[in-house]
C-alpha cells in the first residue's frame, strides 16, 4: 500500500512539477526495493536520486536530512552486495553531512553502521569508538529501540573480539531494556548475543537455557517472517503492476500529445460517436430494465401459480381422506351385520381404504411449500424464535394468502379460533398495534 502512495504521489509531483518532492519520493522507493532485498534496482534508484540532487543547484537540502540518509543508503546497499569499501566511502561521505549539517539522528544511525562494518573488517578498536559515539546520541535522544540496537552492536563487538566481560555487560544491559519494551524481535536477538556470551565463558547451563528462550522468540517471530514475506512479495507484484501502468500512462500521454495536433479534425466524429454511444447505452438500459420487469412479473406469476397448486393439492389431500375416513367409518358400521362371505371382502375393502390415507398430509404440504417459498421457515426461526409449530404452519397459509375460510377447512378449526390465532400471531410478530396488514408482513420475509 505504501509503495502505492509513493507511486501515485511521484506522478503528481511530476504533474505539479515539485522537483523537490519527486526526489524525496525516488529516495523513498529506493527503500522499498532495498526492503524487498532488490538491491541493484535499489541502488539505481538511490544513484540516480544523488545524480539529480548534485546536478540541481537550486534545491536547499540543508536541514531536510535527505542527503545524509541517501549516502548512508548507498553504503547500506554495498555492505549488502559485500562491498565493504565502497560501503565505507558512503558511510563517511554520510558522516560528514550528518555533522557538518547537525543532524544528530542520521550521524547516530551511520556511526553504528560504520562500526557494525568496521566489526566485520575485524577493526575492534575503531569500531568501539564509533559504536560509543552512536549510543552516546542515542541516549540523549531517549529513543530506547534505538538504545537497544547501539547496546547490542557493541555487545557483539566485544563478543567477536573475545572481551567475553565487557560482552556479558552489554549484553544483559540489551537484554533487560529488550524485556522492558516486552518487544518480541528484540528479545529474539538480545537471548541469542547472551547465549553466545555464556557459552563462550564455560557457562554452558546459561548458555542452554537462553538458547532455548531465544529458539522459543524464534517461534514467535516465524509466523511474523512469514507475514511480511507475504506482504514483500505482495509488494513486488503491487510494484511491477504500478510501474507497468505508469509505462503505459506515459506512452498514453506521448499519444495525446500528437494525437492533440489532429484534434480540431476528430473532435466532432468523437463527440458524435460519444452520444451514438450514449444514446445506445440507454436504450440498452431501457430494454434491459424492461426485461426484468417481465422476468419479475413471470417469477411472481409463477410463484403465485405454483403456492394456488400447493394449497389445491393439499386441500384435495385433506378432502380425500375425509372421504376415505367417512367410507371407512361407514363400512365398519355394516360389517358385523353383514354375511360372512361378505364380511370378509368388506373388511379387505377396509384395509385397502386405510391404507389409501395419507397419514403424513402435512409433512407433504411442508415439503411442498419449502420446495416453492425455500427460506421462509429458516427466517421465521431466525427473526421469531418464540414461534410454536402451529403458529409456523398458520404464517406458512397466510403466506399464501389463504383465507380464514379456507384455513378452517384445511385445519378443522372454526373461524373465530383461526381470527384469535391470527391476533396471538400478530403479537408475536410485534405488529398487534399498527396498521400493518398480516398477509402483506408474511409475503415479504
Amino acid at each position: 500500500a505504501a509503495l502505492n502512495h509513493y507511486l501515485e504521489a511521484t506522478k503528481q509531483s511530476i504533474e505539479l512539477k515539485d522537483r523537490m518532492a519527486e526526489l524525496l519520493l525516488q529516495n523513498n522507493i529506493g527503500a522499498v526495493y532495498d526492503r524487498m532485498l532488490n538491491y541493484n534496482k535499489a541502488l539505481q534508484y538511490y544513484l540516480k536520486l544523488k545524480e539529480n540532487i548534485e546536478a540541481d543547484t537550486t534545491l536547499k537540502w540543508e536541514g531536510k536530512g535527505l542527503h545524509a540518509s541517501l549516502f548512508n543508503n548507498i553504503g547500506n546497499i554495498y555492505a549488502s552486495l559485500n562491498n565493504p569499501e565502497a560501503a565505507l566511502k558512503y558511510y563517511t561521505q554520510s558522516k560528514e553531512i550528518a555533522e557538518k549539517n547537525n543532524e544528530p539522528d542520521n550521524l547516530a544511525r551511520v556511526l553504528r553502521n560504520i562500526g557494525n562494518l568496521q566489526v566485520t573488517l575485524k577493526k575492534f578498536d575503531e569500531a568501539e569508538k564509533n559504536l560509543l559515539q552512536a549510543l552516546e546520541i542515542r541516549r540523549k535522544q531517549g529513543n530506547k529501540s534505538e538504545i537497544f540496537s547501539s547496546i547490542l552492536a557493541l555487545g557483539k563487538l566485544y563478543n567477536d573480539s573475545e572481551n567475553t566481560n565487557k560482552a556479558l555487560k552489554y549484553a544483559l544491559s540489551a537484554d533487560s531494556l529488550a524485556v522492558s519494551l516486552n518487544a518480541i524481535p528484540l528479545l529474539h536477538n538480545s537471548t541469542m548475543l547472551l547465549s553466545d556470551v555464556y557459552y563462550k565463558k564455560g557457562d554452558y547451563l546459561n548458555a542452554l537455557l537462553l538458547y532455548r528462550a531465544h529458539k522459543d522468540y524464534n517461534d514467535s517471530l516465524y509466523n511474523l517472517t512469514m507475514t511480511n514475506e507475504i506482504t514483500r512479495l505482495e509488494l513486488d507484484y503491487q510494484f511491477k503492476e504500478k510501474e507497468k501502468e505508469m509505462i503505459e500512462q506515459q506512452n498514453k500521454r506521448e499519444f495525446n500529445f500528437v494525437l492533440m495536433l489532429v484534434a480540431s479534425v476528430v473532435l466532432i466524429a468523437f463527440v458524435l460517436m460519444l452520444y451514438l454511444s450514449l444514446r445506445y447505452r440507454v436504450s440498452r438500459i431501457k430494454a434491459e430494465q424492461k426485461n426484468l420487469q417481465l422476468e419479475k412479473q413471470a417469477l411472481e406469476l409463477n410463484l403465485e401459480i405454483r403456492s394456488k397448486e400447493l394449497i389445491t393439492n393439499v386441500m384435495y389431500m385433506v378432502k380425500k381422506n375425509e372421504m376415505l375416513k367417512e367410507v371407512t367409518e361407514k363400512l365398519l358400521s355394516t360389517v358385523q351385520r353383514a354375511i360372512p362371505d361378505n364380511r370378509v371382502v368388506i373388511q379387505q375393502a377396509i384395509v385397502d381404504i386405510q391404507s389409501s390415507v395419507d397419514d403424513d398430509v402435512w409433512e407433504e404440504f411442508e415439503v411442498r411449500f419449502n420446495q416453492v417459498h425455500s427460506d421462509f421457515y429458516n427466517k421465521l426461526s431466525t427473526y421469531f424464535e418464540e414461534l410454536t409449530p402451529n403458529e409456523k404452519k398458520l404464517c406458512a397459509f397466510l403466506k399464501l394468502n389463504m383465507s380464514t375460510k379456507e384455513i378452517s377447512a384445511l385445519t378443522q378449526q372454526s373461524a373465530r379460533s383461526i381470527e384469535v390465532a391470527r391476533a396471538r400471531l400478530r403479537k408475536k410478530l410485534n405488529i398487534a398495534n399498527t396498521n400493518v396488514n398480516l398477509v402483506n408482513f408474511l409475503s415479504e420475509l
